[in-house]
């Protein structure tokens, strides 16, 4: 990434960088469309997810947690450009605590969390899961985890 007025990112030639002092040098294009609003929160690369042909990228602005401030990057084209995904919809979630929370399957990505809910004589945790959709948007509604 590139810090400046703006966050860029950019990529890194291929290329074998043996030796105790490498030099790397970045590629002159940045990535298209990878410009974060989170530039004046100094922003962090906190995970990378890949799948089938797509890459997912997680910068927040917090180096201890994700939330609240944050963005994902997806890419489908070989990082030649990336768009930023719509925020996780609010309803039933707790703040993503956890990068490991985000993991990328077939080409999406999904965000999963717990929840507590009453039983009658207690609580215990909910399980939910949400997926994003061909799109990249985020699916309407979360999907419930099954434990046995």
């Amino acid at each position: 990434m590139n810090f400046s007025t703006n966050v860029s990112g950019f990529t890194f030639p291929t290329d074998n960088y043996g030796g105790s002092n490498p030099t790397i040098t970045k590629n002159t294009s940045p990535i298209t469309g990878f410009s974060t609003t989170l530039a004046n929160a100094t922003p962090l690369i906190r995970s990378v997810k890949s799948s089938g042909n797509s890459d997912f990228f997680l910068l927040s602005s917090s180096p201890t947690t994700i939330s609240p401030n944050y963005e994902i990057y997806r890419s489908t084209d070989s990082l030649a450009s990336a768009s930023v995904l719509p925020q996780i919809p609010a309803e039933y979630n707790s703040p993503i605590t956890n990068a490991e929370q985000l993991q990328s399957a077939n080409g999406k990505l999904n965000y999963s969390w717990s929840i507590y809910g009453p039983i009658g004589i207690g609580s215990l945790p909910i399980y939910l899961t949400r997926f994003t959709k061909d799109d990249g948007n985020w699916e309407d509604v979360p999907r419930l985890i099954k434990i046995r």
